[in-house]
C-alpha cells in the first residue's frame, strides 16, 4: 500500500481511526483526492468521444463480417 500512498502516485490516503470495541487504533485506506478527481474528467471525455467510439466499433464489426463472408467461401472452395 505504501506504493499507492506515495506522493508520486497518491491513489489512496491512509487514516488512523480509533475502534472503541477493540480499544485500539486501526489503519484504514480511502481513495485519494487525485484518484477521485480523475474519474469525472475521464467520464466527461467518454461522453465527448462516445459517438466516435461507437461508430468505430460498428465499422470494425462490419469489416470483420465482410472479410469473413468473403474469405470463408474462398477457403471452402479451395478445399474441395
Amino acid at each position: 500500500m505504501d506504493y499507492f500512498i506515495d506522493d508520486d502516485h497518491r491513489i489512496v490516503c491512509r487514516a488512523e481511526i480509533f475502534n472503541p470495541e477493540e480499544n485500539k487504533r486501526i489503519t484504514c485506506y480511502s481513495l485519494g483526492y487525485d484518484a477521485i478527481g480523475i474519474a469525472p474528467r475521464s467520464w466527461r471525455l467518454m461522453d465527448i468521444y462516445s459517438p466516435r467510439i461507437k461508430f468505430l466499433r460498428q465499422l470494425i464489426r462490419y469489416v470483420g463480417i465482410l472479410v469473413t463472408s468473403i474469405s470463408v467461401p474462398i477457403i471452402l472452395s479451395s478445399l474441395s
